[in-house]
């Protein structure tokens, strides 16, 4: 696989999911109803839809999260001859795989009664993301040591995308300790105007935030780990 699509899948990546946020905001904006990002779930996003916009908007964010399922292909055809790292990189695409298949599922697949069931999605999905960043991360700085990079000029460089990477891995299983997910699903009650009373989702949802925030750390954190290991590649 050459080098230049692993900058070319998550660029495209990027515009898949900008694209599916502007169809789903767009499409709330028509239909006259909240718009606030911090009280919805990214797959309330499809479920607002008519059907022909809800098939557009699923096959691209399906788009989205296979253009970050190449990179294990990549790392296989150009590093597999080094000793040890073959079942590694084995690991890395299966934990990759996961991840991808627990976003999709959570986005465009899943629709639990339950609120626990939801949570435990959620947090599968976390898990899985963690540890996909957590094994790049590994991998790089195993490949700047078998590179012998640590005594070059660019050391600095070279470590920034493994610290990226973990950082990212922080930041998933970061957002698990929100100490809202406890009561996520709780509903404000409000006073309508007739004087009876009704219960509402508050405008800030912390499991709808949480899953929003994941999947902007998700992407960019994949961009940033495609980058890192084209850079590598150039030695």
């Amino acid at each position: 696989m050459s080098p230049v699509l692993i900058l070319i899948f998550p660029l495209l990546a990027l515009v898949f999911l900008f694209v599916y946020y502007v169809l789903g905001l767009k499409g709330l904006k028509n239909e006259e109803k909240d718009v606030h990002l911090l009280s919805r779930f990214p797959y309330e996003l499809l479920l607002e839809k008519k059907k022909s916009q809800r098939i557009v908007q699923t096959i691209v964010f399906f788009l989205f999260a296979v253009f970050f399922g190449f990179l294990p292909f990549y790392l296989t055809s150009t590093y597999s001859e080094i000793e040890g790292l073959r079942s590694y990189i084995f690991g890395i695409m299966m934990v990759n795989f996961l991840s991808i298949v627990a976003l999709l599922y959570m986005v465009i697949g899943a629709r639990p009664r339950s609120p626990k069931l939801f949570l435990v999605i959620y947090i599968i999905y976390a898990t899985l993301a963690t540890a996909s960043f957590s094994m790049y991360g590994i991998m790089m700085l195993s490949l700047i040591k078998q590179n012998g990079l640590l005594h070059g000029t660019n050391n600095s460089l070279h470590y920034l995308f493994p610290i990226l990477s973990f950082f990212f891995a922080l930041s998933e299983i970061g957002l698990l300790f929100n100490p809202g997910l406890k009561r996520w699903d709780r509903l404000e009650k409000v006073t309508n105007e007739d004087g009876s009373t009704s219960f509402v989702r508050p405008s800030f949802f912390p499991l709808a935030f949480n899953e929003e925030i994941s999947i902007i750390v998700f992407a960019l954190g994949q961009a940033v780990i495609h980058l890192g290991f084209f850079l590598l590649g150039m030695h």
